[in-house]
């Protein structure tokens, strides 16, 4: 377990202890609501805290690229989209995927149907 995860397990016990959690007593439930309300206030700072951070340092590019395929010049969103479309063996392999899936998902609908007809 890293450091991180660990924090949270010393914490709550330090600042909510346990003792008497269901005593009926208004100020001692009042007297824990605070301070489960600090535990989390903690949290929430911590956790603020940490996303102005990486907000603050992430860098908008690595230095050096992750992989070498990083390196490689990418086809525009759009323009590959339309190649897509525009390719039949494409179309055909989704129309054949998409016909399949279709009669099993519709065969799977009838069959509950059928069973919750059944059981009623």
């Amino acid at each position: 377990m890293k450091s991180h995860q660990t924090f949270p397990f010393f914490e709550g016990p330090y600042l909510v202890p346990d003792g008497h959690l269901t005593s009926g007593n208004s100020t001692h439930d009042q007297h824990v609501k605070d301070e489960i309300r600090v535990y989390m206030g903690i949290d929430a700072g911590i956790a603020l805290a940490l996303l102005v951070a990486f907000l603050v340092y992430y860098p908008k590019a690595p230095p050096t690229p992750p992989s070498a395929s990083a390196t490689i010049p990418r086809t525009n969103f759009k323009q590959g989209l339309i190649e897509l479309v525009k390719n039949r063996n494409v179309i055909l392999c989704t129309f054949a995927y998409s016909i399949s899936g279709g009669v099993f998902g519709a065969w799977q609908v009838s069959k509950k149907a059928s069973m919750l007809l059944r059981n009623s």
